[in-house]
Formats: structure tokens, C-alpha cells, sequence
């Protein structure tokens, strides 16, 4: 049942588009050394709708019967949020949060369908003009260009919990990588910090969550991210349209 509620919702969450692929990649979740999960993240924009989309997946082993994660979120083109829709199955427990927003002159107005499975509730929020979703954090900060010793703060929607926190990011070093230079920062958010490495053009390479053993990369082929594990292709196709390939990033 609970399976083919995800698959459900994720066919949901798809829609044809023109949009132009600006990043896909498979990344290799590890906890304390230990492959524990993949997960595959996509960024589009469409010059058609002017809106930039992110389109991730996320599964592991990490608890009894497992996690999936999924989001699809849209934002205009100066990152004022759409809409997204975010689907959780932890163990048993279901999450899916479908959420909609209007720019207006005062505030950025939200309504959110929240449901487990079973029962749906509908929440409405004001958030100040400004916030945009967290998935978006890197390209936002890109704006700015990424620079050492400087502070970027700012005010994001955490999708999981459709709630805003102030955030902020400082990087302290860069290194070169495959031709790139990438910067190493840490980011403090939504109750968590963790360091982050990113490609100067707003390309996540490596993020490390110390306090909780977890870390996440990018790899080169999506047999080094899955492997050990079954993919879905009906899900993932549900997701991104069809199975992703991995190939745009700044690894290949």
C-alpha cells in the first residue's frame, strides 16, 4: 500500500517540459564509512516559464524498512518560490506536502496540502518576501558569486517541514577539482550544520553532516551510487520523466 502511494504521487509530481538541463547528478550516501544510499538530484530551468525546477530523489537503508524521499519544486526566475510538492516514506510513515505560493505586495503567501496516507490537512502561511526554497540555496548564493571569508545570510523554506529558518553559509577555503575550484563552507540551517563543497558555479560536489556520520558525493556513474541497491525505474521515471543518466555535472 504504501509503495504504490509513493508511485502514485510521484506520477503526479511529473510534468512535460522544454526546460534545459543545467545539472543532474548520482550522489553516494555513506554513514561512519558505510554505504547507506544514493541520491539523485536534477536542476532545470525553462526559458519558456522563466522558472528555475529541482527535481532530487533520495533513498536508504537507514532505518527499519528503509527511507525515500522526493521533491519537485519550482521557482520563478529570481527564486521567488511556485510551488512544490514533497514526498517522504520513513519505515512506515508517510509524508506528502503540496505546496503553492503567490508573490504579493507585503509577503509571499503559501497554502500547503499536508497529508500521511490517510488524512490530508490544508495550511496556510505568510512568509517574508525574500524566502525561497532551500533547494535552491547554492544558485541563489551564486548571484552573489562565491567568495572566501564572506558571509551569506539568509531566510529559507526547509520543504520537509514547509517552514521558514534563517540560514547562513561561510566559506573558508577553496581547492581545485577536475579543472574546478571548489569551495568548502559551512552552512547553518533548520536546526543542522554541515559543511558543504561547491563548485563555484553552484554545482554541489560533497556535503558532510559530522554530528550525525553522514556524508554525500558525487560520483561519476550511478552503478558507483546505487549499487547494493534496486532501483525503481517506474518510480524514478515518475520523478524526472525518465531514469536520470548522471552526466551533467562537472565530474564528467
Amino acid at each position: 500500500m504504501m509503495k504504490s502511494l509513493l508511485i502514485t504521487t510521484l506520477l503526479f509530481l511529473s510534468f512535460h517540459t522544454h526546460a534545459q538541463t543545467m545539472y543532474e547528478a548520482y550522489l553516494k550516501i555513506e554513514q561512519n564509512g558505510e554505504h547507506v544510499g544514493y541520491a539523485i538530484q536534477k536542476y532545470e530551468y525553462n526559458k519558456s516559464t522563466q522558472q528555475f525546477v529541482s527535481t532530487s530523489y533520495i533513498k536508504t537503508n537507514l532505518l527499519e524498512g528503509g527511507t525515500q524521499e522526493s521533491l519537485k519544486a519550482v521557482s520563478d526566475n529570481k527564486f521567488n518560490p511556485v510551488s512544490y510538492q514533497y514526498t517522504a516514506q520513513i519505515g512506515k510513515t508517510v509524508k506528502t506536502i503540496d505546496a503553492k505560493f503567490s508573490l504579493t505586495d507585503k509577503n509571499l503567501k503559501a497554502t500547503a496540502v499536508i497529508g500521511d496516507g490517510k488524512n490530508n490537512k490544508t495550511v496556510t502561511k505568510a512568509f517574508n518576501k525574500g524566502t525561497f526554497l532551500s533547494t535552491f540555496v547554492n544558485l541563489v548564493i551564486k548571484q552573489y558569486k562565491y567568495k572566501t571569508n564572506q558571509k551569506y545570510d539568509f531566510q529559507a523554506i526547509a520543504e520537509e517541514k514547509f517552514s521558514a529558518s534563517s540560514g547562513s553559509a561561510l566559506f573558508k577555503s577553496t581547492y581545485e577539482h577536475n579543472n574546478n575550484k571548489v569551495f568548502v563552507g559551512t552552512f547553518v540551517f533548520s536546526g543542522s550544520q554541515f559543511e558543504s563543497h561547491i563548485t563555484e558555479d553552484g554545482q554541489a560536489y560533497k556535503t558532510i553532516l559530522a554530528q550525525q556520520g553522514l556524508s554525500t558525493q558525487v560520483v561519476k556513474t550511478p552503478a558507483e551510487a546505487t549499487k547494493g541497491f534496486k532501483l525503481n525505474e517506474k518510480v524514478l521515471k515518475g520523478a524526472f520523466q525518465s531514469v536520470p543518466r548522471g552526466k551533467k555535472n562537472f565530474l564528467q
